[in-house]
This record gives C-alpha cells, sequence and structure tokens, in this order.
C-alpha cells in the first residue's frame, strides 16, 4: 500500500513569523507569538485568517470541518483568497495555509506572498517549511536522508531527457510529473520506447520535472494519506482510482474512505515504512485533510 504523509498547518507553531506594530504592542505580539501552544493557541490568537484562492475561494468540505472546531475552541474565522485583497490576512492574529490550489503557475509569486504575509502575522506552518514544501524537490532530499521513495530523477520538459533517466533507472513504465503541480495537473505515465508518449509527456510538463517509478499499487490498491495534528498521528485515508486510471483525486473519479492502517506504529509518529510502502509526498499545505471522512478526529486534539 502506498502512503502519503499529511501533517496539520499548526505542526510547525509560529517559528519564523515576524509580527508588525508599533512599541509595547509590536512586543507584546511577539512575545505572544513566542510562547505560542497548543494550551494557549486561542487564548493568544483570536482571529484566523484561512488562506484560499481566487480560483476556489470558499472552504472545503474538510476545511469547513477543520473551521467548525476552530470556532468552537473561540477562533474567529475568515477564509481569503492568497491572491485576493491581502486586508483579511493584515487584520488576522494568525493566517493557516490550505487551499491555495492555484499557485503553481505562480510559485515565485506564491514565495514572495508569504515572505509579506509572514512580516505581518504568525504563518502555519513556518514559512521556510511551506517554500520547502512548495515544489516537489524535497523527495530527492528525503531519498538522500533514507526515506524510501520510488526511484525518481529530475529532468527538463524533453522526451530524450525522461527516456535517458528511464533508462538510468532501469524503468519500463514511470509517472513524469512537474516539479510545481498539483491535482494531477502535468502528469504523464509513460513506458520505455513509446516515442509519441514520451513527447506528449514533456508537452504537457510545462516546466522541469521528474521521472518517478510507476507503482502498481497505485492502481491496485491505492494510497494513503496518514494526517497528523500537532506531530501526533490522527487519522488515514485510502483514496483509490477510478478503474482504468491511476489518478485518484476526486476530480477525475477517485474515491477516499478512512481506514485504520494495519502496518507501522503510527500512531506514535515514527517514519517505519514496511516493505512496498514509500512515501509518495510530504504534504504541508494545500492538501485536504480529509477531515469529512473522519468527523471529529480534529476536535479530538
Amino acid at each position: 500500500m502506498i502512503r502519503r504523509q499529511k501533517t496539520s498547518p499548526i505542526t510547525a507553531g509560529a517559528s519564523g513569523a515576524t509580527a508588525t506594530g508599533h512599541g509595547a504592542r509590536a512586543a507584546q505580539r511577539q512575545s505572544k507569538r513566542r510562547a505560542l501552544d497548543r494550551e494557549s493557541l486561542f487564548i493568544s490568537i483570536m482571529k484566523i485568517a484561512i488562506a484560499t484562492c481566487l480560483e476556489n475561494p470558499s472552504l472545503t468540505e474538510s476545511d469547513a470541518v477543520f473551521a467548525h472546531a476552530l470556532k468552537a475552541a473561540g477562533a474567529d474565522i475568515v477564509a481569503a483568497p492568497w491572491n485576493g485583497d491581502f486586508a483579511p490576512f493584515a487584520a488576522a492574529d494568525a493566517t493557516i495555509i490550505r487551499s491555495t490550489w492555484d499557485y503553481y503557475g505562480v510559485a515565485q509569486g506564491f514565495a514572495d506572498w508569504i515572505d509579506r504575509l509572514s512580516a505581518a502575522t504568525p504563518l502555519f506552518n513556518a514559512p521556510d517549511l511551506l517554500r520547502w514544501n512548495m515544489g516537489k524537490l524535497y523527495l530527492l532530499e528525503l531519498a538522500s536522508a533514507g526515506i524510501e521513495t520510488p526511484a525518481m530523477r529530475r529532468v527538463p520538459p524533453d522526451a530524450d531527457a525522461i527516456a535517458s533517466a528511464m533508462e538510468a533507472l532501469h524503468l519500463e513504465a514511470a509517472i513524469v510529473k512537474p516539479v510545481h503541480g498539483g491535482t494531477a495537473s502535468g502528469l504523464s505515465f509513460v513506458r520505455r520506447g513509446e516515442d509519441e508518449a514520451l513527447r506528449r509527456a514533456a508537452a504537457i510538463l510545462g516546466g522541469e520535472g521528474l521521472v518517478q517509478a510507476f507503482m502498481p499499487e497505485i492502481r491496485d490498491v491505492g494510497e494513503t494519506s496518514f494526517v497528523f495534528i500537532d506531530g501526533v498521528y490522527s487519522h488515514a485515508v485510502l483514496k483509490r482510482a477510478r478503474a482504468g486510471d491511476i489518478r485518484v483525486q476526486a476530480e477525475f473519479g477517485g474515491t477516499a474512505e478512512l481506514v485504520e492502517p494495519l502496518h507501522g506504529p503510527w500512531r506514535h509518529g515514527r517514519r517505519h515504512l514496511p516493505a512496498r510502502d514509500a512515501v509518495l509526498l510530504l504534504e504541508h499545505s494545500g492538501h485536504a485533510f480529509g477531515l469529512e471522512e473522519a468527523e471529529g478526529a480534529f476536535e479530538d486534539r
């Protein structure tokens, strides 16, 4: 079974954020930011902005559950697109990055917005972590650190480069995906020797990409998203593609269901991966928690 690990936006605390203000007010906000922990979060932070995007400005079904839990804890919640008016974020005591799904085509603009935002309000997750997690190159770092990932190589949008990467990795079939992308945008399934498919994959890549070993378990079994909140395992969601597809997203007919993982001591937050398990993504922003499947999971934290 393929594993996709996700973490809550409250995992990283307020590290790296810089508050605005003058004199005593600035000092007070800085002191609050440094003192944030799970017990005092909603005492010191009351107005929270949840960042969405102009393409999908409303809260997702999962984030609506998340927002309800925050409101129940005493927070005042506002949802606002990151690429819209900055005022809601400037007025907030903290911002949580959620469905900022259209940043992939303007990655540098999104990074600049993170810089501006982190200078105005505490940001969850931390700015450095968000920047590191914006593209998929962190997967190469994880692999170098000994984390089990599918075999992969970084490539330009070129058919010959994709073919060479597959040959170097001894792959008969591969997934080609953009470094910056989401919801399976720019993703292709290719086989060695299929020149036309390789050319199409390069054409839709749109920029730098990764050639990644195809894992049949994604098609046959599915991928499991493990959600950690404040560093503690919360729940897991199994996502399956529709018959004949490899894309697990609901937009392409994929399904999702709450599961209890059979392998590994996940409830203790360890990073052990059993045989044939591999980390596909490690997501700290922008992706669904699956809270509509695990109703009550966040309220218990």
